[in-house]
């Protein structure tokens, strides 16, 4: 391989790229986890109403890509519907958000969207909505960013400034049903500014949610997920129009919750893929990505590993988690002194990777229930088991029989939690 096929290999395995319908990288997984897209899509068009859902799944499991499919068929259905993707990290901080937070977020990327789009009646309306929501945050001048010729400011006041963020809050809390209303009747102008446009139904898809860190909330009342998820259910389905939110994995697990009863439909989950399920023609579903992304530098995988096991053990040790087999694979590339990677290079970043994990997880009440998951397949209840599933040290995996949870694969075999 020459330098130039390296650095083709190395922009192909990038972890963080989403992909998008027709991406000849793209691998057909649902033969071996549950499809997601296409059911949300028949429950977001087949509701009466107003529907809200969640999506939960890892971070790297390729959530936003199955978003960006959901989104083409919900605009290509017998009754198109008018989708908004907002990937709300462009607007808040992940360590802390809340209703009130994600509310203002909503209707900022919204307000952007109908700026971007062709007039379609009267904005008078909506105008009149903005100024009723805008005597909440006198401080924030939402006004005057109807039509923003670039980022939204109140975006910028509210992320990566917690002074600002607490202020809002505590300036919002005695009014806050009010407030929840009136983002509410300016979401609705939106959609019927959308709906005069012949756009159809508003769908907002509200990603990046699942990044959302696991924090007690400053009053020292609850968690930073379930306040919002939870407590702030109310807010968050009561949006006038059709909404998907991703959320953390681990919070389907959160005691005493009916999500049915709080947002209509329990969470759908998109699950890592079991290491060594196969395709159909018996094809191995991990394998087959990692040849997709290499297909598109024009390298084969046995162009790139010195022997086939080198590239099925980085699959295995992914624990099916797309983003972790793709940045596994593009740090062989870059500690690999010699092509084909050598099995030393592969040992030495699995090695690496399980030091990390385990410098991370010193805590006792970790250890034991790891300990108890290598020993039955099963998930403890107790001190720090949610924690092990935001870590990905604990893997759950649901693919359409029994739930199943094992060891992050780097893990399984440490002598500490196999035999202690």
């Amino acid at each position: 391989m020459d330098e130039s096929q390296i650095a083709g290999v190395f922009q192909c395995l990038a972890p963080g790229v989403p992909l998008h319908p027709g991406d000849s990288r793209y691998v057909d997984l649902s033969s071996v986890r549950p499809e997601v897209a296409g059911p949300l899509a028949a429950e977001l068009t087949g509701a009466t109403g107003p529907a809200c859902r969640l999506l939960a799944g890892y971070r790297g499991t390729g959530k936003t890509t199955e978003l960006y499919r959901l989104r083409t068929l919900l605009e290509a259905g017998p009754a198109p519907r008018r989708v908004s993707y907002c990937a709300i990290s462009d607007y808040l901080d992940t360590t802390d958000i809340e209703a009130p937070d994600l509310l203002i977020a909503l209707v900022q990327h919204l307000l952007a969207e109908v700026a971007d789009a062709p007039a379609g009646g009267e904005a008078g309306a909506l105008t009149t909505a903005v100024a009723e929501l805008d005597r909440f945050i006198p401080r924030l001048e939402l006004t005057e960013v109807l039509f923003p010729p670039g980022r939204p400011r109140v975006c910028g006041s509210l992320k990566g400034n917690e002074n600002a963020r607490h202020l809002y809050r505590q300036f919002l809390r005695p009014h806050l049903g009010e407030f929840a209303a009136a983002a509410g009747r300016v979401v609705a102008e939106v959609q019927q500014h959308f709906r005069r446009a012949g756009q159809g139904d508003l769908v907002l898809l509200v990603d990046h949610l699942d990044r959302l860190h696991r924090a007690e909330t400053a009053d020292g009342r609850s968690r930073t997920h379930e306040r919002l998820f939870v407590e702030g259910a109310p807010f968050l389905r009561g949006l006038p129009c059709s909404v998907l939110f991703t959320m953390p994995p681990a919070l389907i697990h959160a005691p005493d919750v009916d999500w049915e009863h709080l947002y209509g439909a329990a969470p759908r989950y998109l699950s890592p893929v079991p290491p060594g399920a196969c395709l159909s023609g018996e094809q191995d579903a991990l394998g087959a990505v990692l040849e997709a992304r290499l297909a598109a530098a024009g390298v084969d995988p046995v162009q790139l590993f010195a022997a086939p096991e080198l590239a099925a053990r980085l699959c295995r040790a992914s624990g099916g988690v797309l983003h972790t087999l793709l940045q596994l694979a593009q740090r062989c590339v870059t500690f690999a002194e010699r092509f084909p990677i050598p099995a030393e290079t592969v040992q030495f970043v699995l090695g690496e990777v399980r030091d990390n994990y385990l410098t991370g997880l010193r805590k006792g009440a970790y250890r034991d229930a790891m300990r108890r998951v290598a020993a039955t397949g099963t998930l403890p209840e107790g001190e720090g088991t949610q924690e092990l599933l935001d870590l990905l040290a604990v893997v759950e995996y649901r693919t359409g029989g029994p739930v199943r949870y094992g060891l992050s694969p780097t893990l399984a075999d440490t002598p500490a939690l196999a035999t202690r």
